[in-house]
């Protein structure tokens, strides 16, 4: 009987806490997703990630970036039909992210509010302004 209600217990403790899980996850995505913007080495983004060679991709830690909606939508103008990136775990979360919204209009939106997303997808050739 105590082990139920120590497992009770601690259940409660944890309850308020549940509740910011996802918006946490959320923004370590977007944090992560700059990242990679910021120290991605050129031609390399879309490529299978080498945790040992340090070289960090879309796909570094199973595609956890993807799940940012304006990096996806910068992923999926970049990165769409390169290699066998359309069957990895970041192009499923990208799917997600997305959400069936138009990638393009996404990432004008996103790009307004990121410079970070907004020089990266212009360095690509990726027209982000209106």
């Amino acid at each position: 009987m105590k082990k139920y209600a120590l497992i009770a217990g601690l259940l409660m403790i944890q309850a308020p806490f549940a509740h910011n899980a996802e918006a946490d996850a959320a923004g370590t995505a977007a944090k992560f997703a700059m990242q990679i913007l910021e120290k991605v080495k050129p031609g390399t983004m879309c490529k299978k990630a080498s945790f040992f060679s340090g070289n960090f991709t879309a796909r570094s830690f199973d595609g956890v970036a993807c799940s940012n909606p304006g990096f996806a939508a910068y992923v999926k103008k970049k990165c769409s039909g390169v290699d066998d990136f359309d069957t990895s775990s970041c192009a499923k979360k990208m799917r997600i992210a997305l959400a069936g919204k138009n990638a393009e209009k996404l990432l004008k939106e996103e790009a307004k509010k990121n410079k970070t997303l907004a020089k990266a997808a212009k360095e690509d050739g990726i027209e982000v302004e209106e």
